[in-house]
């Protein structure tokens, strides 16, 4: 009874998860666009009429309301991979991949030594001069895109997508600033973020991150169904406006798709700005519930930190006693 009931509330869970704004209007419209514009291309043919012999007796009404949530289920397990995708991970060794991922290395560059020319301009130009204005400007310009879109301080997180450059920017601040690595220990650092209640904030600058991450799959996933029923359906010899109509379509597809990855590149930058000040906010709680021992200063703060996320991320046991402080664990267990 007990193993039913577990399985029962896991299943409510996950219905409700679901359910979430981000992943279940992307289904509903994707459902709904399926209904209005692609099914009815197939009136007429085996598949249409077969399936009006079944003679189900299901209203259309709960099989669309089946669509929407397998559709929001699977974009709810695809997540992660739809995030990474976007970033650049999965084809960041093709050629295309180096090609941009080499473009945006060279932007980085480029921006530091524009950073330190117009830095030295103003330095060099009156107090409240016109050129010392421009070169101030100038240098805020460049110094905004690189402390917020390149991961400029660790150039082996490039990626070939601003998108994914915008979160590795945001995965890097804490290594920078403290030697954590974000990665490792985030999973360690939720608990927290709950129990301040900030959990909240990082999940709904994260939830717009994903709805238009899917709005653009879908997208992409609408345009590829029309431009299949498009060529299932067309007679052998296509005409000129056949052609012209499928490469509009495939214009506009991918257009919108873009604005919508545009968009989401916005909201990595507020929920890469979230994940920031939770560092900030909870290193010291992190550090205390993890049993590490107390830092001397800044530097060795950093240095110990990185031995952390050795022994975390690398699962390294040769780290254990750098950061440890086995004495306050047996104190606690006592008093425990």
């Amino acid at each position: 009874m007990t193993v039913l009931v577990k399985t029962l509330s896991d299943l409510v869970a996950l219905f409700l998860q679901v359910l979430r704004f981000d992943m279940l209007l992307p289904s509903v419209i994707l459902v709904g666009l399926n209904i209005a514009f692609v099914w009815p291309r197939f009136q007429g043919t085996r598949l249409f009429e077969h399936l009006q012999a079944l003679n189900l007796d299901l209203s259309s009404g709960m099989i669309a309301g089946f669509a929407i949530l397998v559709v929001a289920y699977a974009l709810n397990v695809l997540n992660i991979s739809i995030i990474r995708l976007f970033e650049g991970y999965p084809w960041l060794w093709t050629g295309i991949g180096q090609w941009l991922r080499d473009s945006n290395e060279r932007r980085v560059f480029y921006l530091k030594r524009e950073y330190g020319k117009w830095r030295e301009l103003a330095e060099k130009s009156p107090a409240g001069s016109p050129e010392r204005s421009k070169a101030e400007v100038q240098r805020n310009v460049c110094k905004e895109e690189l402390n917020y879109i390149y991961p400029q301080h660790e150039l082996r997180r490039i990626l070939p997508t601003r998108l994914g450059n915008v979160i590795a920017c945001a995965e890097q601040y804490p290594s920078v600033l403290y030697g954590i690595d974000s990665v490792a220990l985030w999973p360690y650092l939720v608990p927290f973020l709950q129990k301040s209640g900030y959990a909240t904030s990082v999940a709904a600058e994260k939830s717009l991150l994903d709805f238009l991450l899917n709005m653009s799959i879908i997208t992409l996933i609408f345009g590829g169904e029309l431009l299949y029923t498009d060529f299932l359906f067309a007679p052998v010899l296509q005409s000129f406006d056949f052609w012209y109509s499928v490469i509009l379509q495939a214009i506009i597809t991918c257009f919108v798709a873009y604005i919508f990855y545009v968009f989401a590149i916005q909201g990595a930058l507020a929920w890469g700005h979230t994940v920031k000040v939770a560092f900030t906010l909870h290193k010291d709680e992190l550090r205390e519930h993890l049993g590490l021992r107390y830092f001397i200063d800044d530097e060795d703060e950093r240095e110990r930190w990185k031995y952390v996320s050795r022994f975390f991320r690398d699962q390294d046991p040769n780290a254990a006693i750098e950061i440890f402080d086995y004495d306050a664990l047996s104190r606690k267990q006592a008093q425990s």
